[in-house]
Protein backbone atom coordinates (compact mmCIF):
# COMPACT_ATOMS: atom_id res chain seq x y z
CA UNK A 1 0.00 0.00 0.00
CA UNK A 2 1.33 3.42 -0.97
CA UNK A 3 0.39 6.50 1.03
CA UNK A 4 0.17 9.82 -0.76
CA UNK A 5 -0.01 13.22 0.85
CA UNK A 6 -0.37 16.47 -1.08
CA UNK A 7 1.09 19.75 0.12
CA UNK A 8 0.45 23.19 -1.34
CA UNK A 9 3.11 25.89 -1.39
CA UNK A 10 3.09 29.39 -2.82
CA UNK A 11 6.16 30.14 -4.86
CA UNK A 12 9.23 28.14 -5.80
CA UNK A 13 10.70 25.41 -3.57
CA UNK A 14 13.99 23.67 -3.15
CA UNK A 15 14.03 20.09 -1.90
CA UNK A 16 17.14 18.83 -0.16
CA UNK A 17 17.42 15.11 0.44
CA UNK A 18 18.49 14.11 3.95
CA UNK A 19 19.29 10.62 5.27
CA UNK A 20 16.00 10.49 7.20
CA UNK A 21 13.68 12.74 5.18
CA UNK A 22 13.60 15.79 2.97
CA UNK A 23 14.18 19.45 3.78
CA UNK A 24 11.71 21.80 2.06
CA UNK A 25 13.06 25.30 1.56
CA UNK A 26 10.87 28.16 0.35
CA UNK A 27 11.37 31.92 0.32
CA UNK A 28 9.81 32.21 3.79
CA UNK A 29 10.26 28.86 5.53
CA UNK A 30 12.45 25.83 5.97
CA UNK A 31 10.61 22.65 6.93
CA UNK A 32 11.58 19.04 7.44
CA UNK A 33 9.38 16.21 6.23
CA UNK A 34 9.92 12.63 7.36
CA UNK A 35 7.91 9.45 7.76
CA UNK A 36 6.47 9.02 11.24
CA UNK A 37 8.47 6.30 13.03
CA UNK A 38 6.52 3.11 13.75
CA UNK A 39 7.04 3.43 17.51
CA UNK A 40 5.52 6.93 17.49
CA UNK A 41 2.63 5.79 15.31
CA UNK A 42 1.83 2.88 17.64
CA UNK A 43 1.67 5.24 20.62
CA UNK A 44 -0.32 8.12 19.19
CA UNK A 45 -2.54 6.48 16.55
CA UNK A 46 -6.19 7.08 17.44
CA UNK A 47 -7.64 4.00 19.12
CA UNK A 48 -4.29 2.21 19.33
CA UNK A 49 -4.44 -1.02 21.34
CA UNK A 50 -0.69 -1.67 21.19
CA UNK A 51 1.10 -2.33 24.50
CA UNK A 52 3.20 0.79 24.01
CA UNK A 53 0.02 2.91 23.87
CA UNK A 54 -1.29 1.26 27.04
CA UNK A 55 2.00 2.01 28.78
CA UNK A 56 1.68 5.68 27.84
CA UNK A 57 -1.90 5.73 29.16
CA UNK A 58 -0.84 3.94 32.35
CA UNK A 59 1.92 6.46 33.03
CA UNK A 60 -0.47 9.38 32.43
CA UNK A 61 -3.06 7.80 34.75
CA UNK A 62 -0.39 7.24 37.41
CA UNK A 63 0.65 10.91 37.24
CA UNK A 64 -3.03 11.84 37.68
CA UNK A 65 -3.30 9.44 40.66
CA UNK A 66 -5.93 7.37 38.86
CA UNK A 67 -6.64 3.68 39.54
CA UNK A 68 -6.71 3.19 35.75
CA UNK A 69 -2.91 3.10 35.88
CA UNK A 70 -2.97 -0.34 37.48
CA UNK A 71 -5.51 -1.64 34.97
CA UNK A 72 -3.48 -0.43 31.97
CA UNK A 73 -0.14 -1.73 33.22
CA UNK A 74 -1.73 -5.14 33.89
CA UNK A 75 -2.84 -5.29 30.26
CA UNK A 76 0.75 -4.76 29.10
CA UNK A 77 2.20 -7.19 31.63
CA UNK A 78 -0.38 -9.87 30.78
CA UNK A 79 0.85 -9.95 27.18
CA UNK A 80 4.51 -10.14 28.31
CA UNK A 81 5.22 -7.12 26.14
CA UNK A 82 6.38 -4.64 28.75
CA UNK A 83 10.05 -4.81 27.71
CA UNK A 84 9.09 -4.10 24.09
CA UNK A 85 6.79 -1.28 25.12
CA UNK A 86 9.58 0.36 27.13
CA UNK A 87 12.00 0.05 24.20
CA UNK A 88 9.38 1.50 21.82
CA UNK A 89 8.89 4.45 24.21
CA UNK A 90 12.59 5.17 24.18
CA UNK A 91 12.70 4.86 20.38
CA UNK A 92 9.82 7.32 20.04
CA UNK A 93 11.58 9.73 22.42
CA UNK A 94 14.74 9.50 20.31
CA UNK A 95 12.79 10.57 17.21
CA UNK A 96 10.89 13.38 18.94
CA UNK A 97 12.04 16.98 18.46
CA UNK A 98 9.90 18.58 21.17
CA UNK A 99 11.62 18.33 24.57
CA UNK A 100 8.32 18.30 26.48
CA UNK A 101 7.11 15.30 24.47
CA UNK A 102 10.48 13.58 24.89
CA UNK A 103 10.17 13.93 28.64
CA UNK A 104 6.63 12.51 28.64
CA UNK A 105 7.75 9.52 26.60
CA UNK A 106 10.77 8.88 28.82
CA UNK A 107 8.67 9.24 31.99
CA UNK A 108 6.32 6.58 30.64
CA UNK A 109 9.32 4.32 29.90
CA UNK A 110 10.62 4.96 33.42
CA UNK A 111 7.21 4.05 34.87
CA UNK A 112 7.22 0.81 32.89
CA UNK A 113 10.73 0.00 34.12
CA UNK A 114 9.39 -0.22 37.66
CA UNK A 115 7.51 -3.39 36.72
CA UNK A 116 10.46 -5.18 35.05
CA UNK A 117 12.92 -6.21 37.79
CA UNK A 118 15.64 -7.37 35.39
CA UNK A 119 15.46 -4.44 32.97
CA UNK A 120 18.95 -3.33 31.96
CA UNK A 121 19.13 0.42 32.68
CA UNK A 122 22.11 1.35 30.46
CA UNK A 123 20.07 2.08 27.33
CA UNK A 124 17.53 4.10 29.29
CA UNK A 125 20.21 6.11 31.08
CA UNK A 126 21.94 6.80 27.75
CA UNK A 127 18.66 8.10 26.31
CA UNK A 128 18.21 10.47 29.24
CA UNK A 129 21.68 11.97 29.12
CA UNK A 130 22.18 15.21 27.26
CA UNK A 131 25.24 15.40 25.09
CA UNK A 132 26.77 18.75 24.23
Amino acid sequence: MVDFVSYSYDGPLSLVSECDGVRIISNKHCEFLQRVPQSTEEIFRIGSVKPVAYLYDAAAAFENKSAKADEKIRLVKADNELDGAIEARMDAAAHEFDITDQKKLLRAASYGKLFVPKFEPEHFVGMCQTRA
